[in-house]
C-alpha cells in the first residue's frame, strides 16, 4: 500500500502518523503534468486547503483513482454559511445566524438585520463564513458595536452574525472515519481538558448520529465538530475544521494517540475506495 503525505515534513502528527504507516512518503509538487497516473492508493492532504494548485492536484490525484483524506472536491463545502443550511436539512440545533453582504456599499446596519426574518439577539458573534483557527472573530454586545466592524470588514470579508450562546460546557470533537471523540475546550484559553465527559452520556449517542450525519453529507473522513451543551441543551457552533490542529503539547497524552491510532486506521481502511467526485451521487 503506497500512501503519500502531503503536509510540511516537521509536523509532529504527520511524523508519529507515518510511523503507523510503513512505506509513507512525503509530496512535493513543483509541477504536474496532466493528465496524472494513479501513484498512490491514499494520500492524507494537510496543506491543498491553503494552496489552490495544490487542491487542484489533489482533485487530480483523485479523478486518477487515489483517495484522497480529506475529498479535495468538498473543500467548497466548508463555508460557514452552508453550514446553517444543512444542519436544518439535518435537524441540528444551532444559533439564529445571519449572512452579511460583502460590499463597500453602506447599509443601515439594524435594517440588514431587520430582514432576517426572526427576531436577533445580541450579544452576538460575528466571523468570517470562510474562517479558520478563530481569526477575525468578534464578540459585539448591540447593533451598533456589530456595524461598526461590519463597515470596516465587510468590504473583503463576509461575515455571519451569530447570536451568542450562553453555555455550561464546550466540546470539541474529533470524527475519523466513522469514530468519534469527544473532547472538553475552553475557547476563551484554547485548551484542551481532560475529562471522562461521563455526565453527558446521556447526549453522546444523538450527537455522534448527527456528527455522522454532517460528516457523510460532505464526504469528510476527518473533522472537528463544535458544540455548546447547557443541561441538555445543545448548539452546533462551528460544522467544519477539515485539517484539526493535532498538536502532542496540546492534547491529553491517551488523546493524542487516540488520534493517531485511529487516523492510521482510517488510512489503511482507505487502499481500495475512491473519492466521491462530482460526476457521482451520493
Amino acid at each position: 500500500m503506497r500512501v503519500g503525505i502531503l503536509e510540511y515534513g516537521d509536523d509532529r502528527f504527520v511524523q508519529d502518523l507515518m510511523s503507523k504507516l510503513p512505506g509513507s512518503e512525503f509530496l512535493k509538487f513543483s509541477n504536474v503534468g496532466i493528465p496524472v497516473s494513479r501513484e498512490f492508493d491514499v494520500v492524507v492532504d494537510r496543506l491543498s486547503f491553503q494552496n489552490k494548485f495544490l487542491n487542484s492536484v489533489m482533485k487530480l490525484y483523485s479523478l486518477a483513482g487515489t483517495y484522497v483524506i480529506n475529498n479535495p472536491f468538498a473543500v467548497a463545502c466548508t463555508d460557514k454559511a452552508l453550514q446553517i443550511q444543512l444542519c436544518k436539512k439535518l435537524k441540528i440545533p444551532f444559533p439564529n445566524t445571519i449572512v452579511l453582504p460583502s460590499t463597500d456599499e453602506v447599509y443601515d446596519f439594524s435594517e440588514v438585520v431587520g430582514k432576517a426574518g426572526f427576531e436577533f439577539r445580541y450579544p452576538a458573534i460575528m466571523k468570517p463564513h470562510d474562517g479558520y483557527a478563530w481569526d477575525d472573530v468578534y464578540v459585539v454586545n448591540s447593533a451598533d458595536e456589530a456595524g461598526k466592524i461590519y463597515r470596516a470588514v465587510a468590504g473583503r470579508k463576509v461575515l455571519l452574525l451569530q447570536e451568542r450562546v450562553e453555555y455550561q460546557e464546550y466540546l470539541r470533537c474529533f470524527c475519523v472515519g466513522r469514530k468519534t471523540l469527544f473532547v472538553k475546550y475552553d475557547p476563551k484559553n484554547r485548551a484542551y481538558i481532560k475529562d471522562d465527559l461521563k455526565h453527558l452520556d446521556h447526549l453522546k449517542p444523538q450527537l455522534e448520529q448527527w456528527m455522522l450525519a454532517l460528516n457523510r453529507e460532505i464526504d469528510f473522513d476527518i473533522n472537528t465538530i463544535e458544540w455548546t451543551v447547557s443541561g441538555d441543551e445543545v448548539f452546533l457552533i462551528d460544522a467544519y475544521n477539515e485539517v484539526p490542529d493535532i498538536v502532542p503539547e496540546a492534547l491529553p497524552h491517551d488523546y493524542y494517540w487516540w488520534l493517531v491510532d485511529t487516523f492510521a486506521e482510517c488510512v489503511r481502511s482507505k487502499e481500495n475506495e475512491r473519492n466521491r467526485v462530482p460526476t457521482q451521487s451520493p
